[in-house]
């Protein structure tokens, strides 16, 4: 980190596509793909309408369009908004992902990826709360 002002700096990452990796051939998200692993994995976070209305260092999952099909993803921290692409981070390596995918480009995209944020731990509880309210009134209508 080469930091020469009192200001927070950020550590430098490596582009993951120029980083030496060795792909294994079945990887953690490989494993993810079903409706019920991709929902454990997003119970604290909330789907985002418009990725430019969150937060930079905040943390996205996504789905995105790998090979014709969507991948779910567990992304990283939100480093860069671009009209085109968003950059995300673990910390170490950065990549880039795709916001619209083309079939045709004089056409409208084929498939816009959907991104999901963390929620605060103060939105954690009033989602708990909602959800425990939603569940007593329908507790209540059963009696």
């Amino acid at each position: 980190m080469d930091c020469t002002t009192k200001i927070k700096c950020e550590p430098i990452t490596k582009r993951l596509s120029k980083a030496t990796y060795d792909r294994p051939e079945l990887t953690l998200t490989d494993t993810l793909q079903t409706n019920d692993e991709m929902q454990k994995k997003l119970t604290k976070y909330v789907r985002v309408d418009d990725i430019g209305d969150v937060r930079i260092n905040t943390h996205v999952r996504y789905v995105t369009l790998k090979d014709a099909k969507q991948r779910f993803c567990l992304g990283g921290l939100l480093k860069k908004i671009h009209n085109k692409y968003v950059v995300l981070s673990n910390g170490t390596l950065s990549w880039s992902v795709q916001r619209y995918h083309w079939d045709d480009p004089d056409k409208e995209p084929i498939f816009e990826t959907t991104f999901f944020k963390l929620l605060s731990v103060e939105d954690q509880q009033k989602k708990i709360i909602l959800e425990q309210q939603q569940e007593l009134d329908e507790l209540r209508r059963k009696k």
